[in-house]
């Protein structure tokens, strides 16, 4: 709730107040600002903290996804490298630097990070998009069935952009018939059903078919 956002960053604030160089209120005031969605204010509040203890890999991380949220991609791949450096076991650092690299085409990179993550099936999402793009089908599929299925325990989708990039590369892979099993092998059909019917307009590929599926649905199937 707003109120006590508002609340909380009027402590933090006092708390900076009477020590500016302690680092912890400068943190506390980065997550309260990103938040309540104000970025620019939160990477200035970020870079304090960075600025007092520059060791610290959890403000590093912090920075990463301000740059994400800020679309400063670059700098974001930046302090996601930094946090490695200073904690290499880190997951998530790993996770979001190997999204990153993906976009960028370095597929190598981004698959070696994603292996060296741990039961994460946003790992598998991203190890299944590359094997896919990489033309390693039968490979992808397990990768996907693991992240699809992980996400149906969890009852929830993660990062729904993400969970796409593997589907949408399927399509464009001509596997779009072979997602929708993937769907239905793991119970995420009815559930994801938006995607199970703009997959289904694809494989078809006829104007018959897509005109079936929901509305919303149809400009995506198209392209």
């Amino acid at each position: 709730p707003l109120g006590l956002l508002k609340e909380a960053e009027q402590i933090t604030r006092r708390a900076i107040d009477l020590d500016p160089e302690k680092t912890l209120p400068w943190a506390l005031l980065t997550v309260i600002l990103t938040s309540s969605g104000r970025y620019a204010e939160a990477e200035k509040a970020c870079l304090k903290a960075l600025d007092l203890e520059p060791t610290n890999a959890y403000w590093w991380l912090s920075l990463g996804y301000l740059m994400l949220l800020l679309d400063r991609i670059p700098e974001a791949g930046e302090a996601f490298r930094k946090v490695l450096e200073l904690d290499s076991d880190s997951s998530l650092a790993k996770r979001e630097l190997a999204w990153l690299l993906l976009h960028a085409g370095d597929f190598e990179t981004a698959e070696t990070l994603a292996r060296d993550i741990q039961d994460d099936e946003e790992a598998a999402g991203i190890i299944a998009t590359i094997l896919t793009r990489k033309g390693e089908w039968l490979s992808a599929t397990a990768e996907a069935r693991k992240f699809v299925t992980a996400a149906m325990e969890r009852d929830s989708h993660g990062n729904w952009s993400r969970t796409l990039a593997f589907f949408q590369e399927a399509a464009r892979a001509g596997r779009a018939r072979e997602a929708v099993e993937i769907l239905e092998e793991t119970g995420a059909a009815e559930r994801w059903r938006p995607l199970r019917e703009a997959l289904e307009a694809i494989a078809r590929g006829s104007e018959s078919y897509l005109r079936r599926v929901a509305p919303e649905i149809r400009p995506a199937a198209r392209e």
